[in-house]
């Protein structure tokens, strides 16, 4: 992991599928703009809780990106992206120099 990546001092929540996040679908057109900015920060706040804990299971805990958000992504287009876009974080995140 980059300098800036320390992993805890235990790993939990690495032995079942990590579940993305899912954008809410067809409630933004009845918000109202202070609503949609409030709802934007809560889901960007989820995002990165669902970034961190696949860096901690894949730098700490030796996961791979299919073993924490299931094979069922490696299927379609969109999830091959999204899985492609997830090893590529860990990739740039980890680096066999970092010590867990």
């Amino acid at each position: 992991c980059n300098a800036d990546f320390v992993c805890p001092e235990s790993v939990t929540g690495c032995d079942a599928n990590i579940e993305k996040p899912e954008r809410p679908i067809g409630t933004w057109w009845g918000m109202s703009e202070e609503e949609k900015v409030e709802a934007k920060a809560e889901m960007e706040a989820k995002v990165d809780t669902f970034k961190q804990q696949i860096l901690v299971c894949a730098c700490c805990d030796g996961k791979s990106i299919q073993e924490l958000v299931g094979n069922g992504r490696s299927e379609g287009g969109r999830g091959k992206q999204i899985l492609a876009k997830l090893q590529e974080m860990v990739e740039t995140e980890c680096n066999a120099d970092f010590v867990c």
